[in-house]
């Protein structure tokens, strides 16, 4: 059996923040056990995976709208996506082609 010392060793280890994501592994691995737990989906092992990966991209996300720093479009934007709906792309090639 464990001793003491080596859980809290083993434990240290584990919350060790990586340099990069500056993430531990401990934290990582709690919130997946933890969804895993409260699902209890027959297919656990198969979920785990899934649920490592968004468990981590979930650090990563953007909180709030992403677009929501974005200016509204100009006049001259908004005049060229009426004139591309006007002009199918079909009809545009055909007249580029012709030389016109």
């Amino acid at each position: 059996m464990a001793s003491e010392t080596m859980i809290q060793n083993a434990k240290a280890f584990l919350l060790q923040e990586s340099p990069d994501s500056k993430l531990n592994l401990y934290d990582h691995l709690c919130s997946v056990m933890h969804k895993i737990l409260e699902n209890r989906t027959p297919n656990s092992v198969d979920l785990l995976e899934a649920l490592s990966k968004e468990a981590k991209t979930g650090k990563f996300s953007p909180k709030g709208d992403p677009t929501a720093d974005v200016s509204p479009s100009s006049h001259e934007v908004e005049l060229a996506n009426v004139q591309n709906k006007t002009f199918p792309k079909t009809e545009r090639r055909r007249r580029a082609g012709s030389g016109r």
